[in-house]
């Protein structure tokens, strides 16, 4: 299984079993952008959830801004799906996000705003017969034989990982781009990295002179974008 090189190697441990809410505007907002999600119903998903060693702390925002290649505060324009196949390798890998989004600010790297751009992130929904294709054969020998009913869709996330949300701004942690020794699962798009600490909620107009407030989604608080950033 590859993941981007930066953040992690992954030794799948357990499973557990993950949801989430949302207020009654971050729904009315939603529903202005597309979500390919948003009518899979929850009793058609099975929920696995898969934890690793990493070779860095993603909760230390100061570790974070040094590694990221580039950090965004951006909109998720849509979630056009979700896939476990890399389409550059031919190979199964762990499931991921991919859609759209819209760069609003930049904090480090080169991109610009108002450049609109693909994305994909670590942790998805998938129908089921991609989830078993993915799997080795003794795996799936050991899934025939355990499971009487199969699911439609398996949603699989690394640890507490949050869900990421269509028509929500954040501040994100971009990793290293596609290349030829490192070909990420769809050509060209960016990975958002670094799980529940790559992608931070924000509060405020991102293009105030004001500034933000960021969600810590570890401990739930509220931080300033000087806490967050170093040098700002």
């Amino acid at each position: 299984m590859k993941v981007n090189k930066l953040f992690c190697t992954l030794t799948i441990i357990g499973l557990i079993t993950v949801s989430g809410c949302t207020s009654k505007k971050d729904e009315v907002n939603k529903n202005s952008y597309y979500n390919s999600y948003e009518k899979i119903k929850n009793d058609e998903v099975m929920n696995l959830s898969s934890t690793a060693d990493v070779n860095f702390d993603y909760s230390d925002a100061n570790e974070m801004y040094k590694n990221a290649e580039q950090i965004v505060i951006a909109r998720i324009d849509s979630i056009d799906g979700g896939s476990n196949y890399n389409e550059q390798t031919g190979e199964y890998i762990f499931p991921f996000t991919y859609g759209k989004m819209t760069i609003l600010d930049v904090k480090k790297g080169e991109l610009t705003a108002n450049q609109q751009i693909d994305y994909i992130r670590m942790g998805g929904i998938i129908t089921f017969d991609e989830y078993y294709n993915g799997l080795f054969p003794a795996e799936q020998q050991k899934l025939d034989a355990n499971m009487e009913e199969k699911p439609k869709y398996v949603k699989r996330m690394f640890g507490e990982d949050i869900d990421i949300e269509a028509g929500k701004t954040y501040l994100m942690y971009i990793g290293e781009g596609d290349s030829k020794d490192f070909p990420l699962a769809k050509k060209d798009a960016y990975p958002i990295v670094g799980w529940e600490g790559g992608l931070r909620a924000i509060e405020g107009n991102p293009k105030a002179k004001g500034n933000l407030k960021v969600l810590n989604n570890i401990t739930g608080e509220w931080e300033t974008l000087d806490e967050v950033i170093p040098g700002k």
